[in-house]
């Protein structure tokens, strides 16, 4: 009799293990790409577990893709610490990408809690691109698993948050231009920031609405030319 009750014993165990385990795994959405799969590249980027999920923390992209237009969508989770977790689309190179990112530590309290911004040889040009069109203000719960939704065509992108039906970036000038790369996850590794349910699509029907191209004001410099570098001993600096 002790023998039948321990078989049963064991029996419901792995059945409830069981059980949770499929429960686990139904939080995933379709599509989803798992972190520990081969078609990951982490360059600087970590597994583990946060807030219940497996998660990625640094920076990582896929191996092997060339996406123009399409959908990325992922599930972000923040500290409330300063940090800087975002998507990486039209990857050329590890050094020319268009990125999109949040700051959570300025949330509700600067306009520019969400930034997009083109990279060139590894640097990120926020400084140059921001305001209307590159940045937007945005409430970002710590703590919490937050979706973000890139959708990108053309020379256009727009970003939702959350649940919202609209929008709360739109960028109306992509500066890489219409070109394919890769796609993938840009954030620190100091326990700051954590991604989940990583998705991506191609999608060739989105719409967007016609550029309003602004207007060039008369008189601006348009076209350059870069002279050789000098030594700036040799440089009179009271005659340019």
């Amino acid at each position: 009799m002790r023998t039948w009750t321990r078989i049963l014993t064991i029996a419901v165990v792995l059945c409830s293990s069981v059980g949770v385990g499929i429960a686990s795994s139904s939080d995933a959405p379709d599509g989803v790409i798992a972190f520990d799969s081969d078609s990951w590249v982490l360059a600087g980027a970590a597994r583990s577990e946060f807030l219940g999920r497996d998660a990625l923390a640094g920076f990582a992209y896929l191996k092997d893709v060339e996406l123009d237009d399409g959908i990325i969508e992922v599930d972000v989770a923040v500290t409330g610490t300063r940090s800087y977790p975002g998507i990486v689309f039209r990857m050329q190179s590890q050094a020319d990408y268009e990125r999109f990112y949040i700051r959570p530590h300025r949330a509700g309290l600067y306009p520019d809690a969400l930034q997009y911004v083109p990279v060139f040889n590894g640097i990120a040009g926020w400084q140059l691109y921001n305001g209307e069109g590159f940045t937007a203000s945005a409430s970002i719960p710590a703590n919490e698993w937050v979706s973000l939704r890139l959708e990108f065509g053309g020379k256009q992108a727009r970003l939702f948050v959350g649940d919202a039906d609209e929008p709360a970036l739109v960028i109306p000038h992509l500066v890489h231009g219409s070109v394919k790369g890769t796609v993938g996850l840009s954030g620190p590794r100091d326990g700051s920031a954590y991604f989940s349910n990583f998705r991506y699509r191609a999608d060739d029907t989105l719409d967007f609405p016609p550029v309003v191209e602004p207007e060039t004001p008369p008189g601006t410099i348009t076209r350059w030319q870069i002279s050789q570098p000098f030594p700036l001993g040799a440089i009179d600096m009271e005659h340019y």
